[in-house]
């Protein structure tokens, strides 16, 4: 399950490539890295396209309930774009993102990176940015 990341400061972004099987520890790990880099405001460009499997989380509850203790800590999370043509991917965002209040989180699953950059770009314009950390 490899993922790597590039951060583009001029963007505020952070772009993941993720390959093979997905998990939730693997993303957790990135957000982990976003937060400690001072690019929490960033958005996320997620491009799974070559995942193959998504492994299963415990319990998404728990993600919001630690999303929520994260966004009081440190201010709104950027937008995450996630790039994916499987209804498994689809379905766990859509998932996600119903169980998840739109001010802790915007998340939106695309067939097609250039929309999803589009989306992010609109959404980076007009979300209120915390000030950079670090």
């Amino acid at each position: 399950m490899p993922l790597f990341t590039w951060r583009q400061d001029g963007r505020r972004r952070i772009l993941v490539t993720a390959e093979g099987e997905l998990s939730f520890a693997a993303v957790a790990m990135v957000i982990e890295g976003q937060l400690e880099d001072g690019a929490w405001s960033y958005g996320v460009l997620y491009d799974a396209r070559l995942v193959t499997e998504v492994l299963p989380a415990d319990d998404l509850g728990n993600w919001v309930e630690k999303l929520q203790t994260l966004v009081s800590e440190h201010g709104p999370r950027g937008p995450v774009a996630v790039v994916t043509t499987s209804p498994d991917l689809r379905a766990v965002i859509k998932n996600y993102s119903e169980q998840t209040p739109e001010s802790l989180l915007q998340i939106q699953a695309f067939d097609q990176y250039e929309m999803a950059e589009r989306w992010l770009d609109d959404e980076t314009r007009v979300s209120p940015c915390a000030p950079p950390q670090g």
